[in-house]
């Protein structure tokens, strides 16, 4: 890669730390929380710690990027919509996929609507994700999203690394 290109992606990985502390700290004085899959509390904390803070988030934020593109082109490029159907359904994917908790399913549609705006504030181009405006912000939402997971994977059972 060209410095060009480092320097876009150490933007964008910054900016997505700099989202990450401000929902962090978001978290601190409210009561808000996501919970971690059923699946991941039986594993070995290496293990866990890859999957929750590794794999979920760029598998979830690609998914439901493209979920957020393809309902913003049904709703006839009509943002609220696009970004209450996908926040809906992230927060009910919370819910039957980890068996969380209601509260736990609101803050993830709370989670997903703040990845929404995000999009928007970065002028996404919510009909084509592989725009590069598109992209440059999934690498911002997936370091946020990664960097939350951990702070709760952290808060759940502190990081324990090594079995």
């Amino acid at each position: 890669m060209n410095s060009y290109n480092w320097g876009w992606f150490l933007r964008n990985s910054l900016l997505g730390l700099f989202y990450s502390i401000v929902f962090i700290f978001a978290n601190l004085l409210t009561s808000f929380s996501i919970a971690l899959p059923i699946i991941s509390l039986s594993m070995e904390s290496t293990i866990r710690a890859v999957v929750v803070v590794g794999l979920a988030p760029i598998i979830e934020e690609l998914v439901f990027l493209l979920v957020l593109c393809l309902l913003f082109i049904v709703f006839k490029r009509r943002v609220l919509p696009a970004f209450l159907v996908t926040g809906g359904l992230f927060g009910l994917y919370h819910l039957l996929a980890y068996q969380a908790e209601v509260g736990a399913m609101i803050s993830a549609l709370i989670f997903r609507l703040i990845i929404c705006i995000i999009y928007y504030v970065r002028k996404s181009r919510l009909d084509n994700p592989f725009d590069f405006n598109t992209t440059s912000t999934l690498i911002s939402v997936i370091i946020l999203h990664a960097a939350f997971n951990a702070w709760i994977l952290n808060k759940s059972f502190g990081f324990v690394v090594v079995g």
